[in-house]
Order: C-alpha cells, then sequence, then structure tokens
C-alpha cells in the first residue's frame, strides 16, 4: 500500500541512504520508484518524474544492470506518455532479473491499453506467479481475459484473487492496496456486500488517503446501483481534494463508463 505518508517516510530515508553510501545503486533506483509514487499522490507534479529519472539514471551509472533502476525509468516514461521508452527499460529490466515482477505487471498494463491481451495475458501471469499477494495484478488479468471471451478463466482468475486477498488480508490486514483490489473482484463477479465490506474497512484504515478515495470510487462504479453512483462521485471528489493525480485515470479507467454521462463526472475531468 502507497499511502502518502509511507512515501514521505520512504523517500527521507531513501536520501539518507544515498547521502550515506553515495554508490548504492539499489537505493537510488528505490528512490526512483518512490518519486514516481509521489507524482502519483502529489497533483501530477512533473518534477517528481524528472527526479525520478534522476535517481534512476544515476543508479545505472553504478550498476547497470540494476533491474529495480530500469523498472523504474521505465515507470516514469510511462506516466509521463513516453510508452516505447517504458516498454524498452521494463524489457531490460526483465533480461536482467526474470524474477522482476513489476517490470512484468506493469508491461503487461501497457499492452493491456494498446489491445494486445494476448501479450499481456502472459505477463500478467508471471506478475502473480512472482508476487501472488500483488491483487491488483489478479484485477488486471481478469480485465483482459474478458477482453479476449476467456470468460471462464477470468472466473477462476477473480476467484483465485478473491482467495489470495483473503489469505494475504488475515496476515497483513492493514494492506489497503490488496483490500480494494479485493473488492473490485467481488464487485465484478457481482458479491455487492463483500465489496462492500472491503471498501468500508479500507476507509476505515485510511479515511483521509485520496488514493483509498480513488479506488474505493471505482468499486462503487462497478457496483452501479443509484447510491453507489452518487457514493463514486463523492469518492472521486475527495480523492482530488486530497492530492491524488487522476487526470490520466479519469479519462481512461473502463471501470468508471457508467459515471462518463453523469454531468458531476464530467465536472471531474474538466478540473
Amino acid at each position: 500500500m502507497y499511502k502518502r505518508q509511507h512515501v514521505i517516510t520512504a523517500t527521507s530515508l531513501l536520501r539518507k541512504a544515498t547521502d550515506l553510501d553515495r554508490f548504492c545503486s539499489e537505493a537510488y533506483a528505490v528512490l526512483g520508484e518512490a518519486m514516481v509514487r509521489k507524482y502519483l499522490l502529489w497533483d501530477g507534479d512533473p518534477t517528481f518524474l524528472e527526479e525520478a529519472r534522476e535517481n534512476a539514471d544515476k543508479a545505472l551509472s553504478l550498476d547497470s544492470r540494476s533491474a529495480l533502476a530500469h523498472t523504474a525509468l521505465g515507470f516514469a516514461n510511462h506516466l509521463s506518455g513516453h510508452l516505447e521508452d517504458a516498454q524498452k527499460e521494463y524489457r531490460l529490466a526483465m533480461q536482467c532479473d526474470q524474477d522482476e515482477w513489476f517490470a512484468h505487471r506493469l508491461l503487461g498494463a501497457i499492452y493491456a491499453r494498446e489491445g494486445n491481451f494476448k501479450s499481456a495475458t502472459g505477463l500478467l501471469q508471471r506478475a502473480i506467479g512472482l508476487k501472488p499477494t500483488h491483487i491488483a495484478s489478479y484485477d488486471h488479468l481478469y480485465n483482459v481475459l474478458v477482453r479476449l471471451d476467456r470468460y471462464e478463466e477470468a472466473l477462476e482468475t477473480a476467484d483465485s484473487g478473491i482467495a489470495a486477498g483473503r489469505k494475504h488480508l488475515k496476515r497483513t490486514p492493514d494492506d489497503v492496496d490488496a483490500r480494494l483490489h479485493t473488492a473490485m473482484l467481488y464487485a465484478r463477479l457481482g458479491r455487492s456486500d463483500e465489496a462492500q465490506a472491503e471498501v468500508d474497512a479500507a476507509l476505515e484504515i485510511a479515511p483521509r488517503d485520496g488514493f483509498t478515495c480513488y479506488h474505493a470510487a471505482c468499486v462503487h462504479s462497478l457496483m452501479a446501483g443509484p447510491d453507489d453512483l452518487l457514493r463514486a462521485i463523492d469518492l472521486l471528489r475527495n480523492a482530488r481534494d486530497r492530492g491524488y493525480f487522476m487526470r490520466g485515470e479519469l479519462t481512461r479507467n473502463t471501470d468508471l463508463d457508467i459515471l462518463r454521462s453523469l454531468p458531476e463526472f464530467s465536472a471531474l475531468e474538466e478540473g
């Protein structure tokens, strides 16, 4: 789970680490990813992406085979719209370390957005195999399999993701990211009561966090009842007001499609 306070703490500790050891490639690489997270959580300030690239480049100057640095550089390019450069870096990360799960997940996301669902499937399956506690990967894979008309496999993936989420949350109940994506999988299967319970728990854990509000809005949008749609709009406003950078997601996220005819949603896109 990447909350604002987590990113503040992480960046502070990582800066201290680079001050103590200016030749630690891993510290620069992880700081690079942290700055991309900061970009997402603080109104999309492009200077954070610039700093992410600087740290990733520094890491690669110290260790050209740093998979973490290639992934961080790819992530920064990804969010700034340089998708060819991002794909190149993700592939380099996987060449350097076949177990670099986040590169698989992010490259899979690009392929899915481009409509290359077959390639996305393999990458997301690999990401799940490498990090089965990252419930978002199951959710992404579910959507890709639906687009391929592989409905039975999609349902199996959702069931597997829910089972993995429940198991993980027993050990780590404050993992809001896992809780929210478990809720999404429940909502996709029409299990609204269980989805609502997970959303409520997530908002109780992190009531002021923009990331949590945004993803809770997605769950309510998927549940699609009249009250859910109003709640989704309120949560999107809260996410915006609390600094979560939504501009690209509001345009591209198909989970929000049912909201697009509402004037309140149009106002959010324009704002």
